[in-house]
């Protein structure tokens, strides 16, 4: 009994958060709509090529919204970063962002100089966020609602999802954008979890594994060194279907991950992530 118990402890402290209901970032963030006013302003009193567009509804008439930062051109390169898809695993990055972004062009001038437009869901999932629970607000989990095409397995049913979807290509069709990256911040691991999500027994393309592993290595340079990177079955020991990057992976042959952020601290690697995007961005 002792061993049991022993072994349970031991489980619960190695992998918090895993597929779990009750995770939570620990940080805490201000209500939707005032991060929703703070890039309004942004949008307003910035030089910087910045617009806040709406693009859906939640079931409950939340607003959802999307911060372009760039012109889009045709054949420019375009990243995708979201937050809270999961509501209660806010790391209050994504949501801060769209500002550094806006106020460190030069930061990121190799980007830009590019042509490169970067689109950020500060909040994806608003509903569970403003009630720091994972799921939206009809309970289900949005980070298993997207589709992979090649396997037929049409999801996109949900509000959040669904009205993302058809914004997103829509926007990669007018422009014939080049979708080069997307991330999704969740917490709490410290790590960098790749495609495939829902399995681990088929490998990605030898060139795109090099791309990504590249980014796991400049994570672990910027961020932190501890942190590991890998597929979602390797490094969470289960493989959920649905994911968002296996869909940005499977669609559009992004260097696609999510970012597993560690318990009540990630926000204050803010600069780290900044220094981390200026060196995914500029290498692009």
């Amino acid at each position: 009994m002792k061993n049991l118990f022993l072994l349970l402890f031991i489980s619960l402290n190695l992998f918090p958060c895993v597929e779990s209901a009750e995770s939570d970032s620990g940080i805490r963030g201000k209500p939707y709509k005032e991060i929703i006013n703070d890039l309004k302003k942004l949008e307003s009193q910035t030089k910087a090529p910045v617009k806040l567009i709406k693009y859906g509804e939640t079931i409950k008439r939340t607003p959802l919204y999307v911060v372009k930062i760039g012109k889009a051109q045709k054949k420019s390169p375009a990243v995708i970063i979201s937050g809270a898809t999961h509501g209660n695993e806010y790391l209050n990055i994504a949501d801060r962002l769209p500002a550094w972004f806006a106020n460190n062009t030069k930061e990121i001038k190799n980007f830009f100089d590019k042509k490169g437009v970067i689109y950020i869901v500060p909040i994806f999932n608003p509903d569970g966020y403003d009630k720091r629970m994972r799921e939206n607000s009809a309970r289900q989990d949005l980070n298993r609602d997207f589709s992979l095409e090649s396997k037929k397995q049409f999801r996109f049913v949900h509000n959040e999802t669904k009205t993302w979807k058809e914004f997103l290509e829509k926007e990669i069709s007018k422009y014939e954008l080049d979708l080069k990256v997307s991330m999704d911040y969740h917490c709490c691991y410290g790590a960098l979890l790749f495609p495939w999500a829902y399995t681990t027994r088929i490998p990605l393309k030898p060139a795109a594994q090099k791309k990504h592993d590249a980014m796991g290595e400049l994570m672990k340079k910027e961020i932190n060194s501890k942190y590991i990177y890998g597929s979602t079955g390797e490094i969470l020991w289960y493989t959920p279907k649905g994911t968002s990057k296996d869909y940005y992976y499977d669609k559009f042959n992004a260097i696609s991950a999510t970012f597993e952020g560690e318990y009540n601290v990630e926000d204050q690697n803010f600069s780290k992530h900044t220094k981390w995007w200026s060196e995914i961005l500029n290498n692009l």
